[in-house]
């Protein structure tokens, strides 16, 4: 039987003896396998839009949006103000981000 097998019988909760060496083991094939994690976790991504498209075809969404509105003109800006108060700190944060200033300081060599 191999690792992928044995991966595959092995119980969800709680590590299987031995199952430290496979999952190392494992580690470099990770990607060829599909289980990224730094730029993506592929398989929570599938869980995910499975999840949005079985949500979407078992309700009424256009019911559901209607509901979702505001109620009055006083609700309306206030999500409104929200919204601008919102895009406009995600705005600062990636001004933030992009300045030189978080750039990793200069290696400085002394008189050689």
């Amino acid at each position: 039987m191999t690792n992928r097998e044995q991966d595959k019988r092995a119980p969800k909760t709680g590590a299987a003896p031995g199952s430290e060496d496979r999952d190392a083991s494992r580690e470099g094939s990770r990607e060829a396998a599909g289980e990224v994690q730094g730029e993506g976790n592929y398989e929570a991504s599938r869980r995910h839009q499975r999840a949005a498209h079985d949500f979407a075809a078992g309700h009424d969404t256009e019911k559901l949006a209607r509901e979702a509105a505001p109620r009055s003109a006083e609700e309306k800006a206030e999500l409104e103000r929200a919204e601008r108060e919102g895009r406009a700190r995600a705005a600062e944060e990636e001004e933030d981000l992009d300045s030189s200033d978080n750039e990793p300081p200069a290696i400085q060599r002394g008189n050689e």
